[in-house]
């Protein structure tokens, strides 16, 4: 008998907003990145985004907060006023995303974190720091874990430090990892396959591990419309775009990562994921694909929207539904489903 473990989509809102979490402006000294923060926030609010986070790159530095205080930094930064401080302002800085403290951390483990202050210079280690960021009441994940964990150009991967990570705290302090970073700049998809196969087949220690989708937008390109812009995102289904709808999505799993190429290309769209219980059936209501597919530990198990679970025995431990649309041009996964299996009945 096969039963859904935990369920992701459970009482998630219809209403869909996009997330871009990681993107990086220029900062003195010169990183040789293109963008000041005010501007970043202009190009992304013209580019199908409703929640924006802007991240530093120094190690242990701190992300000028909030927008609206950005002409105070010595950065040569302009004010921007998002939805949260419409009316404090001049109209011509108001833009219509919802901003997100965001912060970018490069000692040891690199993380990034969403709702935090900076974390402290002085602690050192990934642990040590993501503790801090935790205090802080912070979200975080890994950004671009293949790496650090993907040891060769294979699909073998050495998970020993990760999965002790993830040992180490829940999934709504961490909440998992990156699968989409600029495009297909790594096989973090793969290595997401092989972290939820070592977590989601236990009995004990079981933990939701989920996925993220970015730009890790530099502007290191020629153009506004460069290599690193409008590439990955995050779907969130919440029901309203406030900061609080906002973190009890991303704490209960209310989204998809997905992922366009080339620049400017349209993903699939997931509406919506159904679970009937009584039938044993799992459902994504999509649109803008042509080809859908079940995977389970790393394997396509069935073909199209629908999964009748009870019925197939090649269900494992979880499942994600994967869509794609003119082969890679755009791309989208759910988030996985875990299962219990008894195959003694």
């Amino acid at each position: 008998m096969t039963t859904v473990r935990h369920f992701p989509y459970e009482d998630a809102p219809t209403q869909q907003y996009t997330a871009q979490f990681h993107t990086h402006p220029n900062e003195p000294p010169r990183n040789g990145y293109r963008y000041p923060a005010h501007k970043l926030a202009d190009i992304y609010d013209g580019h199908r985004c409703d929640i924006l986070a802007i991240s530093n790159k120094k190690n242990g530095g701190e992300m000028p907060w909030p927008w609206t205080e950005w002409s105070e930094f010595p950065y040569d930064w302009e004010d921007r006023y998002p939805i949260q401080n419409h009316g404090e302002g001049p109209a011509d800085q108001e833009l219509d995303l919802l901003a997100i403290r965001g912060n970018y951390d490069k000692v040891d483990n690199v993380f990034n974190t969403i709702e935090s202050d900076f974390v402290n210079e002085d602690l050192v280690g990934g642990m040590d720091r993501v503790e801090a960021a935790v205090e802080q009441n912070a979200l975080c994940w890994w950004p671009h874990p293949g790496r650090y964990w993907n040891v060769e150009d294979t699909h073998e991967y050495d998970l020993e430090d990760l999965i002790e990570v993830f040992e180490n705290y829940p999934s709504d302090e961490l909440l998992g990892i990156e699968v989409w970073n600029q495009g297909y700049r790594y096989r973090d998809l793969y290595l997401y396959d092989h972290l939820l196969t070592e977590f989601y087949r236990r009995e004990e220690g079981f933990r939701p591990i989920y996925s993220l989708a970015v730009d890790d937008m530099s502007g290191s390109g020629s153009k506004e419309d460069d290599f690193d812009l409008n590439s990955g995102y995050c779907e969130l289904f919440m029901d309203e775009l406030t900061v609080p709808a906002f973190r009890n999505a991303m704490e209960n799993g209310h989204w998809y990562p997905s992922v366009a190429r080339p620049t400017g290309e349209l993903p699939p769209v997931i509406e919506s994921v159904e679970h009937d219980e009584a039938d044993g059936r799992l459902r994504v209501n999509a649109s803008n694909y042509d080809h859908a597919v079940w995977i389970s530990e790393g394997e396509v198990i069935e073909t199209g929207t629908e999964l009748d679970y009870e019925s197939n025995d090649e269900v494992r431990s979880y499942v994600r539904a994967h869509l794609s649309r003119d082969g890679r041009k755009g791309e989208a996964t759910t988030q996985p489903i875990a299962f219990e299996v008894n195959n003694d009945d």
